[in-house]
């Protein structure tokens, strides 16, 4: 291939969502510009779904959509073994979500689910909080000892939210929600979202909300139904309880000698086979290198906090890098293309590229570095001094 012609660094054109619970923070304070939109809930920022398929906004390729190069350039883009599996259909959904009132209850299908009633992916996923207003609650999974017939006589008595599990949260903090996991996000709170490429949404509870000409959204309580899972289903396999949830919304450590705070790399998790348990991620924030967030089978996710540029080998992964910023602004430099990202943008790194180098500005930045969980090794990072010759 030229090397005028070859994959590369790539941007794309936000896709704006108007929703009745949205807000203007996606604007306001990541800086992208929603127009005139009243209330932009969702800022889609790389998709493949057939109605919302993201454009290229820089290089060569400025124009095409996610869609047709995946069909064009194949294992290239995306991996070999993601192509495999998963053919021109993208993986994976990045998202940013404003909440400046209370989303619906809802719940998401697994891929068997949802493959039968929708012929699709099913939808886990993870939040990453940009932002929480003092006093931002989420909800993720139902309270211990929440059994089917306990919800069932909760939404019944319209009582639902005594069997919810409520979680207070700050700026910085992560959750991991797979998919049958009943959740909720609060008011005050802008997050991204990583998931997976589904747009199905079961809604169990709307608040009673009423839109503009006095009508209630459709609720899907029967098709939730056959989605949820309890507490206890599809646990690790031990005999403890992981949740340890207090009134308060805090949370502690089961002690059962399995890995299920994500802190100190991607242990098992990591390999793609087990799915970590729902609820809030715990990591330790350590500047310029990564922190596994997520190292579950549908994608793996890390943390970075830059205040000085890092080199990575991306040879072992077989597949595309997205990168998110949270905060900050950077410089990335792969394959000889330099790319600026600023805070709320994303850049796709085609899996082509083998290496990649990170260079924060003055004030630092904050990155989500998401890939394809298909190989066991993460990238490895050395510090790199910003006037090296790597970036001339």
């Amino acid at each position: 291939m030229e090397a005028e012609k070859r994959l590369y660094p790539m941007k794309f054109i936000p896709i704006f969502k108007e929703r009745i619970w949205g807000g203007n923070r996606i604007k306001t304070v990541l800086g992208l510009d929603a127009g005139d939109m009243p209330a932009c809930g969702e800022a889609w920022m790389l998709s493949g779904l057939e109605d919302d398929d993201s454009v290229v906004a820089n290089g060569f390729l400025e124009g095409n959509t996610l869609s047709e190069l995946t069909e064009v350039y194949m294992g290239d883009l995306v991996g070999e073994a993601v192509y495999q599996r998963f053919g021109c259909q993208f993986p994976l959904l990045f998202k940013w979500i404003d909440a400046e009132t209370d989303l619906s209850v809802q719940v998401h299908p697994d891929d068997a689910l949802a493959m039968e009633r929708e012929g699709g992916l099913g939808k886990t996923e993870m939040w990453f909080v940009r932002e929480a207003r003092p006093g931002s609650r989420l909800i993720c999974d139902f309270k211990d000892g929440v059994t089917r017939e306990v919800y069932l006589r909760a939404l019944q008595e319209h009582r639902i939210e005594r069997v919810l599990q409520p979680y207070q949260v700050q700026e910085g903090e992560a959750y991991y929600l797979p998919a049958g996991t009943v959740h909720a996000l609060g008011a005050g709170l802008l997050v991204a979202e990583i998931q997976q490429s589904s747009d199905i949404t079961y809604r169990i509870y709307d608040w009673d909300r009423k839109d503009a000409s006095g009508k209630e959204r459709p609720l899907h309580v029967a098709e939730a139904m056959e989605a949820l899972t309890f507490p206890g289903e599809g646990d690790c396999g031990c005999d403890h309880d992981h949740n340890h949830n207090h009134a308060d919304g805090h949370h502690d450590h089961c002690g059962c000698g399995h890995d299920h705070s994500h802190e100190d790399g991607p242990g098992p998790e990591g390999r793609g086979g087990v799915e970590p348990p729902a609820g809030p991620i715990r990591y330790r924030r350590q500047l310029n290198r990564t922190q596994t967030l997520v190292g579950g089978p549908h994608f793996h996710t890390g943390y970075l906090g830059l205040t000085s540029a890092i080199e990575k080998d991306l040879s072992d992964i077989d597949s595309f890098v997205v990168y998110m910023c949270t905060a900050g602004q950077a410089v990335l430099k792969a394959d000889g293309q330099v790319v600026e990202i600023g805070m709320g943008e994303l850049v796709l790194l085609p899996a082509t590229a083998n290496r990649v180098a990170l260079y924060p500005d003055v004030k630092g930045c904050e990155l989500l570095e998401v890939y394809m969980p298909v190989e066991p090794e993460r990238p490895s990072e050395t510090e790199q001094n910003p006037a090296s010759a790597w970036l001339n």
